[in-house]
């Protein structure tokens, strides 16, 4: 009877000793495939969220990981942020995106096998070199309707594009934000082409006399690495010329839409004449609550506020001047405009921004010591980056009697105005009396910028 009982309770841990380590292989065959991501065609997890204009019906999605959000568990399990497969950064993973039937037929929803999977022969996308095949799709733009002059204002029934994604809008590429995007430092000599950039002249190019001429020639740009350009995210066909902008304009200098992802930039043109038609794209600044300042924060003696959660930052600093565009103001008639805040429209990573707060970039220098304010602050706010120098400080919380409480009346430091006027967590010390702390200073985050904002950094090193 005892052998017996030895016997069974032998088989039993032996049976469970055998489920164990097949569930141990099994994640870790998870894990190796979500940590390696290159190895793999399609995604190697569902997407949690989209952003950007990517959708659940996209064919291919930019994934971004974030590094120390999360276990990797959690990260298997719920899936991770997903863009437009269009400026997908360098350190993020274009994949093919996950379908209904992936997540009703797989364990978990964390099982298939990404490594096998291809874009179904049917997708133009499948094959670009088939040139009569994406003529074909190129055709369907001709049926399109047109929506507004950006992604914000979509045609009756929504946005339905092509089966290349091709929407259709009013306006032309020549015209409103976005159109110029190649000032991207003081003296600069580049140019649009530099980004991209292709305008066809119709006398040496007769073949193209349409806007289906023209998309056949925008998706020749399909394989093109960034480093060259990149793929096609936009055209039009003006006055017989047929023009085409590339993933590289993303990352150029677009004014107040700098950072932004495609279908934010707003374009202008004849109403009723002039239209284009564009690709979503991610934006230079995309994901920006998910990335760290670096090693420059921890150099320079920068801390960050403590986010209201894991990937939310409390709030924002207030804008500025615009760099480099307004540079000519600051090094002549108007020194004032850089000696506060300032917005620099080409920078859209938080360690970049870091890195231009520390050394004041471009910034001119000037021989009244007490005008050689420091950068206290920066952060990465709706794209672009935003910095904040003492003298924006001082003038407001460094002098006695200005608050409009007895908290605010007594002169306050740096790092005692991040305390308490961030996201106005106390909102009594930091108003001032005549208004000066601005209706919107350090507000709190409104939900469509989260994802384009870094949290924000200040110096402890400073006080007033």
């Amino acid at each position: 009877m005892v052998r017996v009982q030895l016997s069974s309770v032998a088989l039993l841990l032996s049976l469970s000793l055998i489920s164990t380590t097949a569930t141990l292989r099994n994640v870790a065959t998870e894990e190796q495939q979500y940590l390696s991501p290159e190895k793999q065609n399609g995604c190697v997890s569902k997407c949690d969220s989209f952003h950007a204009g990517a959708t659940k019906q996209s064919t291919l999605v930019c994934m971004f990981q974030a590094s120390g959000v999360g276990t990797i568990e959690q990260n298997i399990e719920r899936g991770n942020a997903c863009f437009p497969a269009y400026n997908c950064r360098e350190d993020w993973n274009v994949c093919i995106n996950w379908n209904e039937n992936d997540e009703t037929t797989t364990t978990n929803n964390n099982n298939r096998d990404s490594k096998n999977v291809v874009i179904p022969v049917t997708n133009p996308l499948a094959n670009v070199s088939d040139l009569v095949k994406i003529r074909t799709s190129c055709e369907e733009i001709t049926s399109l309707v047109a929506g507004g002059n950006s992604g914000a204002t979509p045609p009756s029934g929504g946005w339905k594009p092509t089966s290349l994604g091709w929407h259709k809008g009013a306006g032309n590429i020549g015209c409103g934000w976005g159109s110029t995007f190649s000032n991207v430092a003081p003296n600069t000599d580049l140019t649009l082409s530099d980004f991209g950039r292709v305008e066809l002249d119709p006398n040496q190019r007769q073949d193209i006399t349409s806007e289906v001429d023209c998309c056949v020639e925008a998706m020749k740009y399909e394989g093109v690495g960034i480093a060259r350009g990149g793929a096609a995210i936009r055209f039009d066909y003006y006055n017989g010329r047929c023009r085409i902008d590339r993933e590289l304009m993303m990352r150029g200098n677009l004014d107040t839409s700098g950072g932004r992802p495609l279908n934010k930039l707003h374009h202008c043109g004849e109403d009723g004449v002039d239209f284009f038609y564009w690709r979503n794209s991610a934006g230079a600044a995309d994901a920006a609550n998910l990335r760290s300042a670096g090693r420059c924060a921890l150099t320079h003696n920068f801390t960050r506020i403590e986010p209201l959660t894991a990937t939310i930052p409390l709030g924002r600093i207030p804008d500025g001047s615009e760099i480099p565009n307004r540079l000519s103001e600051c090094q002549g008639s108007q020194p004032e405009m850089c000696m506060e805040t300032l917005r620099y429209n080409a920078i859209n990573t938080a360690e970049g921004c870091c890195e231009a707060c520390a050394s004041l970039k471009y910034l001119p220098g000037t021989a009244n010591p007490d005008d050689n304010t420091p950068c206290v602050a920066f952060q990465i706010v709706d794209g672009k980056c935003r910095i904040i120098r003492e003298k924006f400080i001082k003038d407001r919380w460094g002098v006695p009697n200005h608050g409009t409480s007895v908290n605010g009346n007594k002169p306050m430091s740096v790092t005692d105005v991040m305390e308490a006027c961030v996201g106005f967590q106390n909102h009594d010390t930091c108003a001032r009396n005549d208004n000066s702390h601005g209706t919107y200073l350090f507000a709190i985050l409104i939900q469509h910028l989260q994802l384009s904002c870094s949290f924000l950094y200040y110096i402890l090193s400073i006080s007033i």
